[in-house]
């Protein structure tokens, strides 16, 4: 039961992000456009992508490990958002949008046949019957919810602090999955978080280059450089005693580690744009 449980909670925070970013995508197009012809063309084309991953994502129900399944959709999925956040302002909008919505219904699409079918092996009987409905009612709510919420965050946060919102809940869904699954996929979101620590290293030194004087670049660079190195040693004896403590439940040491690194980049971001 506490295995169904996670699933659903995945479920809420997953379905949230992508409900909302799908009514987002084409509002933001049409603002941008003023084109309700393009608006209505992008958002039947996009519908077409949730058609293939249903039946692709029954298929791949029966062949592969599920919760192994719902985790990966989840990463990509915050892939997904992270690249359209950062790509937005340099690519073309028209490819872009339908791009990143197909993607999305694509991923629900793959979502939903993978859950059912993870719940025969959960629960029995009246439970089964109880979690069918706790499933479509979830689902039901979020896309509901959804566009409501999606409409209100584009106001206030704009379309790139959308695509990040979506991301970070794709980011908590896989948490939860990995939760579910055995040590060797902790080793995969280890390896995730690794890879977003060097992309994160990457952007900052290039925001560098562009911040700071060339006449100061150099001594910058390096003062950067060596904190970064006296911290490391820091940061590795938290995880550590982190790990130490709360050993039953790694996954929750790296989604707060994940969560506190995003509040940092989100003071820093505001800072720089006061």
């Amino acid at each position: 039961m506490n295995t169904f449980i996670l699933i659903v909670l995945g479920q809420i925070v997953s379905l949230f992000g992508n409900a909302a970013l799908r009514f987002a995508l084409p509002l933001y197009l049409l603002r941008q456009t003023g084109s309700a012809a393009l608006y209505g063309g992008i958002t039947a084309l996009a519908m077409l992508p949730a058609l293939a991953g249903m039946l692709t994502g029954g298929a791949l129900a029966d062949r592969c490990r599920k919760a192994r399944l719902m985790a990966l959709l989840d990463l990509v999925t915050a892939g997904i958002a992270a690249a359209a956040a950062a790509g937005l302002p340099h690519l073309p909008l028209l490819p872009l949008v339908l791009t990143v919505l197909g993607s999305l219904y694509a991923m629900q699409g793959l979502y939903q046949p993978v859950v059912r079918a993870c719940l025969p092996l959960l629960l029995n009987g009246t439970q089964l019957l109880r979690g069918n409905a706790v499933i479509q009612l979830v689902d039901t709510v979020d896309e509901l919810l959804g566009p409501l919420l999606g409409a209100v965050l584009l106001e206030h946060l704009g379309i790139r602090g959308l695509l990040a919102l979506s991301g970070v809940c794709a980011a908590l869904g896989l948490a939860l999955r990995v939760s579910v699954l055995q040590f060797g996929s902790i080793l995969v979101l280890g390896a995730v978080f690794m890879a977003v620590a060097a992309l994160f290293n990457v952007w900052f030194f290039a925001q560098l280059q562009v911040l700071v004087p060339q006449a100061q670049l150099g001594k910058t660079t390096a003062c950067c450089t060596v904190l970064a190195c006296l911290t490391q040693p820091i940061g590795q004896a938290a995880y550590g005693i982190a790990f130490q403590h709360w050993a039953a439940h790694p996954a929750d040491v790296l989604l707060a580690a994940g969560v506190l690194s995003a509040l940092v980049l989100w003071l820093l971001q505001t800072r720089r744009t006061a």
